[in-house]
């Protein structure tokens, strides 16, 4: 592992754990040391979220590591279970059992054998060379693929938001946008937000939805999953702007098949049309304030440069991704050495990044796409970055860091 002087890059048990951590009626259990599970629940309690999963871990001691004794394992889950309210249990690696070879997956089969009444999951991208984006797409699919049950559809149609994950910032917020542009647009409910505001209970109703809302590419997965199992289409777009966000309700509307209101429609562009078009005016005017500079997840990323730079007519001065697996030839990964090395303190224009690197750069923290393991979460209510209430937002921002 690097040294890292400001964030360390997250890991895939991070991954796994943010994600599976926000989930209502179910427990994590870590094969592993007390104080991983002490800094999660930490960082669970800065997002914000009340309803969360239940976290424990076995502990270990020399002659568990030595003899590969795994006996903590069966004693915690005995006494998980005695908690009525859990309906499905999390098995989560750690650094322990990538070490000296734990079979948990073999350890989850005979659990769930002898807890016949629970849902038990083992985990396995939480090991040396699992990334955040790994942890993140394996507990969106397993959730989807394990505990989404076959349940007939409503009879109005639904929707269910997947990729909705604690580690980017608003995640809150977006989703709250998504939701009332949807009841706005076509008069459609969500029955489950996978995972920031899920339970147990809401992902075994997945299956009864009309369609799948995948807002980053993690759950891409998850939706061709639930696709193949229930027949449900799913749509993939994170949408910023109101030219992306009006094309990407039209293309929903033609898989469920219900016209936009027209009036609803309207009124949502005519709300931010005279900040967006002085907004437009106000970087033709200054130029050279305006190149804007984009570092975080490759969907935030991408989808804040489409609006800024094909709508509003900035440039771009830096952007780049925050992982490897993810960067493209226009926009590429930058760890926290090349960030280090191209972004200075005396850097024109605007910057949207992590939150570390903005305190670092003397800049306010409003701006920042994600989230790392510093960052609190408690205002429920911020404005969105996503849809149109997103972009009257991110227009008023830009305006008042042009001036």
């Amino acid at each position: 592992m690097g040294l890292y002087k400001y964030t360390p890059e997250p890991s895939g048990r991070m991954g796994l754990l943010w994600t599976l951590g926000t989930i209502d009626e179910a427990a994590i259990l870590e094969f592993g040391s007390m104080g991983h599970m002490i800094y999660g629940e930490r960082f669970l309690k800065q997002t914000g979220i009340i309803n969360r999963s239940k976290l424990f871990s076995t502990h270990i001691d020399e002659k568990d590591i030595a003899l590969g004794i795994t006996k903590r394992i069966d004693n915690a889950i005995a006494k998980i279970v005695e908690d009525k309210k859990i309906k499905a249990i999390f098995l989560l690696p750690s650094s322990i059992p990538e070490t000296i070879g734990v079979d948990l997956d073999a350890i989850c089969e005979e659990l769930q054998a002898k807890y016949k009444d629970l849902k038990i999951l083992s985990f396995r991208r939480g090991g040396f060379h699992d990334k955040l984006n790994h942890g993140i797409e394996e507990a969106i699919f397993k959730l989807a693929k394990n505990i989404a049950l076959p349940i007939k559809k409503t009879e109005k149609k639904s929707f269910n938001i997947i990729g909705s994950c604690c580690d980017l910032s608003r995640y809150r917020s977006d989703v709250r946008e998504i939701k009332r542009m949807l009841k706005g647009a076509f008069d459609i409910n969500p029955i489950c937000t996978l995972s920031s505001e899920a339970s147990i209970s809401d992902i075994e109703k997945m299956g009864s939805t009309h369609i799948n809302i995948v807002i980053r590419r993690e759950g891409i997965k998850a939706g061709e999953e639930l696709a193949d199992r229930f027949n449900t289409p799913y749509i993939y777009c994170r949408p910023y702007g109101y030219n992306e966000t009006e094309k990407w309700l039209k293309e929903i509307s033609k898989i469920i098949d219900i016209p936009i209101n027209k009036e609803f429609l309207q009124n949502e562009l005519n709300e931010g049309k005279y900040g967006y078009n002085y907004c437009k005016q106000i970087v033709s005017f200054r130029p050279l304030k305006g190149p804007i500079t984009l570092s975080g997840h490759i969907d935030v990323v991408e989808g804040i440069k489409k609006f800024a730079c094909d709508d509003i007519g900035m440039k771009i001065k830096h952007i780049s991704c925050d992982s490897k697996a993810y960067e493209t030839d226009k926009i590429p990964y930058w760890g926290e050495k090349e960030i280090m090395n191209n972004i200075s303190r005396d850097l024109d224009g605007i910057i949207m990044a992590q939150p570390m690197l903005l305190k670092r750069l003397g800049r306010l923290c409003n701006t920042s796409i994600s989230r790392d393991i510093y960052s609190r979460s408690f205002n429920l209510y911020e404005s969105p970055f996503i849809g149109f209430r997103g972009a009257i937002k991110l227009c008023s921002m830009w305006i008042e860091e042009l001036f």
